[in-house]
């Protein structure tokens, strides 16, 4: 069995995402190494960063001389792109990236289908973990209602007006305080969780906390979104829309009270690692 590393920021509590990595690493290794400096290279043959763009991963990664130990040690890096990389909004992820793609042997996933488009990547699902698959309570009856809980973007505020002249929907006061189990309880109690688009052409983090709650994703999507996350295209208890035309008969015509498909990330570790030669 291969011996492995990760950056992994398991403090981190406004997700699970980077927990999540950690459990499924577990699972699929029997253990993980959490790599936090250049001596925590060495006795691993497979580092994985899951995320360069988050504060704590970056400070690890980019310490001087860092990349090159990785080259020395003959490591093989596997970055999970989890952010949008080619991005207006922030350059400074291309300059992570290309810092990363110094390593001699990188392997590359990214979950934006642009990005993947660009970089003839295989995409990957920033899924939960099953760890935490019975990890919150489910709400045993769901208020008949829309909520967004999420960041403002200008063009998702522009949606989501356009959206409150037919639907109503309940947006909490958005608050730094609030805990990624707090989070879960929210959107948990509703029967529809609104998911429109972030930056990214992407099924994001948001919609598989959605389904992790048994509530039904309404997740906005691009043209060619569902080609790429055609397993999610199958999914019968979301509502996938481009814009609002269809949205409101799709609303009106859901029968369902609450979603129970799931994707975990052991699932698409393991068949991405094993397509690879990693696991």
């Amino acid at each position: 069995m291969k011996s492995v590393g990760v950056i992994c920021d398991l403090e981190f509590t406004k997700h699970a995402q980077f927990r999540s990595y950690y459990h499924a690493l577990i699972f699929l290794y029997g253990g993980v190494k959490l790599v936090r400096n250049i001596n925590d290279l060495y006795s691993i043959d497979i580092l994985f960063i899951g995320g360069q763009d988050h504060g704590p991963h970056i400070d690890i990664y980019s310490i001087p001389g860092f990349i090159t130990r990785c080259n020395e040690l003959n490591i093989t890096v596997v970055l999970f792109s989890v952010e949008k990389i080619f991005n207006s909004l922030y350059p400074i992820s291309v300059e992570r990236y290309k810092l990363i793609a110094k390593c001699n042997r990188l392997i590359h996933y990214t979950y934006d289908v642009e990005d993947g488009k660009k970089l003839n990547t295989k995409l990957f699902r920033v899924c939960l973990s099953q760890h935490y698959q019975n990890y919150t309570t489910i709400a045993d009856k769901k208020k008949d209602a829309i909520v967004f809980c999420g960041v403002m973007y200008p063009w998702r505020k522009e949606l989501i007006k356009e959206l409150r002249s037919c639907i109503s929907i309940d947006i909490p006061e958005r608050t730094d305080h609030r805990t990624w189990e707090e989070y879960l309880r929210l959107i948990g109690n509703y029967r529809f969780v609104l998911s429109p688009l972030g930056d990214a052409n992407a099924f994001v983090g948001k919609f598989y906390e959605i389904l992790l709650v048994h509530s039904i994703p309404i997740h906005q999507v691009k043209s060619d979104t569902l080609l790429y996350y055609d397993r999610e295209a199958k999914f019968d208890d979301c509502i996938f829309f481009e814009g609002l035309n269809d949205l409101k008969d799709k609303l009106t015509n859901c029968t369902i009270g609450n979603s129970y498909n799931n994707i975990w990330l052991e699932d698409e570790l393991g068949k991405l690692l094993k397509e690879d030669n990693l696991l």
